[in-house]
This record gives structure tokens, sequence and C-alpha cells, in this order.
């Protein structure tokens, strides 16, 4: 067996060392709706095939990856591979190997010189393919990489020594010649790390090589913590709430979180579509039978296309102002079909900036993740501010049309377009 599910998987999660499966189940089992991936591959490549035959078994589109430790470099891996919503990198190693000089330093102040010997008798041990004993020599690594260990399980299923030589080998080689780096410039999810401020794995190994190639990223990083956070006594409560707060959503802007709508949006979804202001510029509102069948078929759409009307939130207060996202028209027209992007907020969310902030972070989105080639966006000709939304993010006029489910005055529309550049 390659994975394991637990409640209803939405998420990715990928072991902590080469050859070690396993070693997150804790892990998995207490974020849930997860899928926890044994990877038992000998190269890179093999790995990174193993993740995408469970992404497409699930058919998840754009997953989220969360890796620990050499996991955390398969999900960066991945993501420079494959469409990807977001990465979270836990406890991640350098991407550069002018820090493990670095490492070692920290890692041998926590060790005795007996223990010490014996760490060198675990990697020559490694590098013969020699039998060995785990129990004693996970030990030793767990007390190198960690703080204060709190409740703390190894489930490791087994080690494969053969399986970390020749992975560690293909790393080597990637980070030596600076092409794990240079992959950076493929990845277009949004990139999380979270790492201990007592790992002994730099954490400028991280954000330093990250800056200079200037990749986007967000960092968490968390006091009196060592290697695996989940489980130091000290950093768990805090490492679970920012855990908590990253898969809150599928992607972030400046001030707006992205994720799915769910059922349990469906009184502000009924408020927001019976206002008539805020329905001015469609047909009609929405009584309560019309505003729920609406949001069915929004969560539908997720699961039939990998995207849709994404719900949004002020990231500060957490409060749902609308959503912005794509759909699929389904009306007679020349440029049907296509993939349309666009928007509905709330009255009191207006003026403020938010649907042009909102549009162009989804515009990005759309381009970069789901490698949509053309998005449109239309509206009745009579309906300026969104048309000056649209101009704002880049779309282009194309053409005015009538559209067919459409009566007076708001049966003449506009088109916009834009196209991915190359």
């Amino acid at each position: 067996m390659k994975y394991k599910i637990y409640g209803n998987p939405n998420k990715l999660i990928i072991h902590g060392g080469p050859g070690a499966p396993g070693s997150v189940s804790s892990l998995a089992r207490d974020l849930d709706n997860c899928i926890e991936i044994y990877n038992y591959g000998h190269t890179i490549k093999a790995q990174l095939q193993e993740i995408h035959e469970i992404v497409e078994a699930f058919k998840m589109s754009t997953p989220v990856l969360i890796g620990h430790s050499w996991g955390a470099w398969l999900a960066f891996l991945y993501a420079a591979k494959y469409p990807t919503s977001k990465i979270i990198l836990i406890g991640c190693g350098a991407f550069e190997e002018s820090y493990l000089d670095l490492m070692n330093q920290r890692r041998q102040q926590k060790l005795t010189p007996d223990e010490l010997t014996d760490v060198d008798l675990f990697f020559s041990k490694i590098a013969k393919n020699e039998e060995i004993d785990m129990s004693y020599f996970g030990r030793l690594m767990t007390k190198m990489d960690s703080y204060e260990l709190g409740h703390y399980e190894d489930e490791l299923l087994f080690f494969d020594s053969k399986g970390y030589q020749m992975l560690m080998n293909d790393l080597r080689i990637l980070r030596k010649s600076g092409v794990l780096l240079n992959m950076s410039k493929s990845i277009h999810a949004e990139v999380v790390v979270i790492h201990g401020k007592d790992d002994p794995h730099p954490y400028e190994g991280i954000v330093e090589p990250f800056n200079k190639v200037g990749l986007n990223y967000r960092v968490h990083l968390i006091g009196r913590c060592g290697h695996t956070p989940w489980c130091e006594k000290y950093a768990r409560d805090e490492f679970y709430q920012i855990i908590k707060e990253e898969l809150k959503y599928l992607f972030q802007s400046d001030r707006l979180g992205f994720r799915n709508l769910s059922i349990g949006d469906r009184k502000f979804f009924r408020q927001m579509n019976a206002n008539p202001e805020v329905m001015k510029y469609f047909p009609k509102i929405l009584n309560e039978i019309a505003s729920d069948a609406f949001l069915t078929r929004i969560i539908h759409n997720y699961k039939r296309d990998g995207f849709g009307l994404y719900g949004v939130e002020l990231i500060k207060t957490g409060s749902l102002i609308g959503f912005i996202g794509f759909s699929r028209p389904s009306f007679k027209e020349e440029f049907v079909p296509c993939i349309e992007i666009g928007w509905r907020l709330d009255r009191k969310y207006w003026r403020q900036g938010y649907a042009k902030e909102g549009a162009l972070r989804v515009l990005n989105y759309g381009f970069e993740v789901l490698k949509l080639t053309e998005i449109v966006s239309f509206t009745a000709t009579i309906n300026t501010p969104s048309i000056a939304v649209m101009k704002s993010i880049g779309l282009k006029y194309v053409k005015n049309f009538e559209h067919p489910n459409v009566e007076d005055p708001l049966k003449d529309h506009v088109l916009y377009k834009i196209e991915r550049s190359s």
C-alpha cells in the first residue's frame, strides 16, 4: 500500500525522511481529511510519480501538499512539475550545500562524544547497506533534531537504508548543481515555510536561497521548537494553529483568503443574493430557494471542473465578503464554451479595492496554477462598476452582444477577454 486515507481527503501529507515511510502518521491523523503517502521509490523521479498517481486517482486537480523534512523537498519538486495550489514545507532541509556545516555544528551540540561516535557508525552502516537498530539510532537522531519533545510516537514502518542512500545522492546532485533552487522558477503554488528556531536544519538555508531567486513565500518561525513541531512540548499548539490557518485557504492575496464555499455559507449567501443593490445588474434578486440552488451548483462545480467561484474572506477578521472565481457559461453564443471570471461582493465591502485585488489574484491562479489559456468576463453594458474592474485587471474589450437569457434593460452585454502570456 502506498498511502493511507484519513477522513474525506482534500490534501496530501508527504513523509519525513528518505527511506522512512510512516514518519508523519501522527500528523496525518491529527489533521484528518488527508492522504498520507508512503513513498517506496528509490529515485526522486519514482517518488514524484507515486505522488502524482495518487493525485490523479483522487482527482485532485490542484492539490495542497504538506511535506516534512525530505517530504518538504518532494513537495517543492512536485510543485515545480505539476499544478499545485499550495505547498507547506515543515522542517525543510537547506537548498544550498554551504549551509550543511552549520547544520552539523548544531546537531553535534546536542549529543555526548559517545553518541556522536554512534551517529557516525549509523551513517557508515547506511553506506554499507548493513542492518541497523533503528530503535536506538532513531532516538539519537530525534535527540539531535529536537528542542524538547512532548508526546512522541515513532511510527516508522521500516527504514530503507538503500533507498536513503540513493535518494540523498539524487538530492545532492540537484542541490550542488543549483538545479534544485532554480526549479523555484517553475513554481506557481503558494509556498509556506514552517520552521522551528531550534531545528538544526538551518532556517537560513531556506529563506536566503529563496530570497536570492525571488521566490514568493510566507514563513512561520516557531520558538522553542526543533525539527518535528507537532511532537514538540512547547511548540505543538502554535504549530497546529498555524497549520489550521494555512489550510483554511486555497490561496491568498495581501488582504483576502480564497476557499471553496460550503453549505455552511448558506445564510450569508441568502442575505447577499437578496440585497437589491448587490443584484442591481442581474435579472432579479434570489429568494432562499434560488440562492440555495445556486450555492449547490457552485459546490458541485468544484468537483466537476476542479475550480469554481471561490468564497472570499478578509484574512484579518475571517469574515466572508462574497465570491470571486471561475464558471463555465452554458448559453448559446459564438464565444461559448469559455471560462468566465466573475465576482459578487456584499454591499458593505464595496469601494475598498477588494474586487480588483481579488480578481487579480484569481486571474493569476487561473493562468499559473490551473493553466488556463484564455479567460473572459461579460456583463450588462450599464454595469459600469464591473466593467471598470475588468479594465483594471487587464481584460480587453472584444465586442457587444445580446445575452439570450436576459431581458431589457440588461440584455445588451459587453464581452472582455485576457489571454495567458507565453
